[in-house]
């Protein structure tokens, strides 16, 4: 299957987000959040951020978009609107290649 976590796209998101740089995963299936939140949980170069309720933009994109309307409308996947997040923060890894000297 084509995902947009995979570990080799996770390599390409770790190479293009400064460190800091924040990771937004989003779906309204909770298997795939489970395979997302699995992958990123498994890569040197993520750490998890805790979710806090106000975060305007997992609000924005599960609210605003023409996605994350449809899904309200229509109920997702799983027919109740239920739609999962996961944030992480792209991190050093010790032994990389600096990609942005200070």
């Amino acid at each position: 299957r084509r995902r947009i976590v995979s570990e080799p796209l996770l390599a390409e998101y770790a190479y293009v987000l400064k460190e800091g740089g924040l990771l937004y995963a989003i779906t309204d299936v909770e298997e795939l959040h489970k395979w997302h939140v699995a992958k990123l949980d498994a890569h040197n170069c993520f750490e998890k951020v805790d979710l806090s309720d106000d975060d305007a933009y997992v609000n924005a994109i599960t609210q605003e978009t023409e996605e994350g309307k449809k899904v309200t409308r229509q109920g997702g996947h799983m027919k109740d609107g239920s739609k999962y997040a996961a944030v992480y923060r792209r991190v050093r890894f010790e032994g990389a290649v600096e990609l942005w000297p200070e």
